[in-house]
Parts: C-alpha cells; structure tokens; sequence
C-alpha cells in the first residue's frame, strides 16, 4: 500500500515591482515574446529556413505610483517623486532590473523607454508609461585541443584566422601566431 502526501502551498500575491520600486497599481501589463526564422539565401533563388530564434522578451507597462501607498495608507513620503527619481536613475545607469508583475517575475530588464503624462487629475502622483526589452547573454569558452587529436603535434591549440582566398579555413598554430603577430610590430 503507498501512500501519497499531497502539499498546498499559498502564494501571497506577488508585489508590483520595478527593481526596488514598488508600484500601486499596473493599468494594463503588456507581454510580448516572439521567435523569427533564419533566411540563407542559395544558389537557385530560394532560402534555407532551417532555424528558430528566439528574440528577448518585452513588456509594456502603463502604471501609476500615488502620494501613499494602498498598502501603508499611513505613508506621507512624496513616493511618486521618489519613483520619478529611481527611474531616470535606472535609465542613466543602464541599470538592468527585474520587474515583477502579475503573470510573472522578469530578469534583466532593460529600461527602453519612460513616458510620464500628468495632468490636473494626476498632479499628486506618477502616472508613466514603461517599456522594457530583456537583455540576452551568451557565454563562451576557450578549450586546449590535446596534442593527440591534433595533425601538427608540436602545439596545444589551434587558432583559427579566418577563411582564406580560395574559401578554405586557414589555421596556424598559437606560436606560429603568435610569431606573425610579434613579426607586425616591426614592419
């Protein structure tokens, strides 16, 4: 006989966050995530479509930061001017934040563009409008080819300097760049 434990968790729901910079209300929340094909064309005329990327996520935000906060009423501090200040500070540190919002929690976001509209109904607090772009990044690696794998075995690694003239990859091992680059500074 097995027995099975069923677990409940409740998630609170999630605080409305630019960075550091809780926000009241998110008027409308816009997602959007998009994927684009390759396209190589060939000799014939028609094009290799063979690979998907997938391009960084974006978000759109129309919100609004009042006087106090709806969850500290109590709270006299000018938060929306606090914000105003945070925000630009952000844009001019290029500052990559998360934002939290309601279907999700998003990292590294970039700050693309901020637009602040006031009018007579609004002068006591910030209503804005944001867009975010999310910043994509790769990592690389160096490797040593062991000597055994290698057709020259007087040398660990292999640099690649590109292709040649008549388009074969043309490749030299580290001391023998090393040379033509230590050769090019006394010509």
């Amino acid at each position: 006989m097995s027995t099975q434990t069923a677990r409940v968790v409740f998630n609170p729901p999630k605080s409305k966050m630019i960075g550091s910079i809780a926000i009241d209300v998110f008027e409308v929340e816009t997602y959007s995530r998009s994927s684009k094909m390759t396209q190589y064309p060939i000799e014939d005329g028609s094009e290799i479509s063979d690979h998907s990327i997938n391009e960084p996520r974006e978000l759109d935000i129309k919100a609004f930061v009042g006087v106090a906060s709806v969850f500290n009423p109590f709270d006299s501090t000018a938060r929306w001017l606090q914000a105003y200040d945070l925000i630009n500070q952000l844009i001019d540190t290029k500052q990559l934040v998360t934002v939290v919002m309601g279907l999700d929690l998003f990292d590294d976001m970039h700050i693309e563009s901020f637009e602040v509209e006031r009018d007579a109904t609004t002068s006591q607090g910030l209503p804005f409008n944001i867009r975010f772009k999310q910043a994509v990044f790769v990592t690389s690696q160096m490797t040593t080819i062991p000597n055994s794998k290698m057709k020259n075995k007087n040398t660990d690694a292999v640099v690649n300097t590109g292709k040649g003239n008549n388009g074969q990859t043309q490749t030299k091992t580290q001391s023998q760049q090393s040379f033509t680059n230590a050769s090019n500074l006394f010509k």
